[in-house]
C-alpha cells in the first residue's frame, strides 16, 4: 500500500488515480519511489563501470615514457652515441661526454671511480686551445660496421668549423655495447 501525495489517503500499489480525491498518482508515485530507492552514483562506481577509460590513458602514458627512455636514449644504437657525442662537444658538456664514454663504465665495474668528468673538461679545453673558443663540429655518418654483437665501428666525416676555417677528416668512431647500452670508446 502507498499514500496519495495529494490527500494522504491509502491507495492500492497498482492504482493510477486516488479513489478519495481522484488525483493521478501513477507517474508522481513512480518518480517518488524511484528517487527514494536510487542511490547517488559515486565516482568509484563510475570508475568501475568504465575501466577502459582509465586503462587507455595509462597505456598511452607508459608507451610514451618507454619510447623516450628506450628508443630516444643516446645509448640505443652506435649512431645515437655518435650524434650525442657531437651534441656534447658542441655544447661543451663534459658530463655528457663522460656518460657516453665506455671507459668510465669499465672503471666503475672495477671499483675505480676517478673524476672522469674532469678528464673530459680537459679534453674540451684542449679542443678550444687548438680550434678556438667558438669551434663547432659536424659529424656525418657514412656507414656502421658491427664487428660483433657488442661492438661497432661508425665511419664518419668529422668537420671542424673554427676561426681558422673549416677542416674535414674521414675517421671512425668505435663504439661498444655494455649491459645493453652503446658507448663511445674514447
Amino acid at each position: 500500500m502507498k499514500e496519495c501525495p495529494n490527500c494522504n489517503a491509502e491507495i492500492n500499489d497498482s492504482a493510477v488515480f486516488c479513489p478519495s480525491c481522484g488525483n493521478a498518482i501513477s507517474t508522481d508515485m513512480q518518480t517518488q519511489q524511484n528517487h527514494d530507492t536510487e542511490r547517488p552514483v559515486s565516482l568509484i562506481d563510475k570508475i568501475k563501470a568504465k575501466p577502459t577509460l582509465l586503462v587507455i590513458p595509462v597505456v598511452i602514458i607508459v608507451a610514451i615514457i618507454l619510447y623516450f627512455t628506450v628508443f630516444s636514449s643516446p645509448h640505443s644504437s652506435p649512431e645515437d652515441v655518435v650524434e650525442a657525442f657531437e651534441d656534447a662537444i658542441n655544447s661543451r658538456d663534459a658530463k655528457d661526454l663522460y656518460e657516453l664514454a665506455a671507459d668510465p663504465i669499465h672503471q666503475k665495474k672495477a671499483g675505480v671511480t676517478p673524476d672522469g668528468v674532469e678528464k673530459y673538461r680537459e679534453y674540451l679545453s684542449d679542443c678550444e686551445r687548438e680550434f678556438g673558443p667558438n669551434f663547432k663540429i659536424d659529424i656525418d655518418i657514412h656507414d656502421v660496421k658491427k664487428e660483433e654483437s657488442d661492438s661497432a665501428i661508425v665511419y664518419v666525416t668529422m668537420t671542424v668549423k673554427s676561426r681558422f676555417g673549416t677542416e674535414s677528416e674521414e675517421t671512425d668512431i668505435r663504439t661498444t655495447k655494455i649491459d645493453g647500452k652503446w658507448y663511445w670508446e674514447d
